[in-house]
């Protein structure tokens, strides 16, 4: 079932043919979705960090520049 994450700070823009992987890093040992660029009526570079179950979504890196 999805569930809409609730966020306290500015959410990603709403985007399609982005990349999202879930990764689980071994001194964190916790799960965390990482999502980047996309497209929403023109190429997206940003990069988001989001750890499941516990804080807000949070902005890693806002950039124009993107890779072809």
């Amino acid at each position: 079932m999805w569930e809409q994450p609730i966020t306290r700070d500015t959410p990603p823009i709403e985007r399609e043919s982005h990349t999202c992987i879930s990764y689980r890093g071994q001194l964190e040992n916790r799960t965390k979705l990482i999502i980047y660029g996309g497209m929403n009526g023109q190429r997206l570079g940003d990069l988001w960090n989001f750890y499941l179950g516990k804080k807000p979504i949070r902005l890693i890196k806002n950039s124009n520049l993107y890779s072809v």
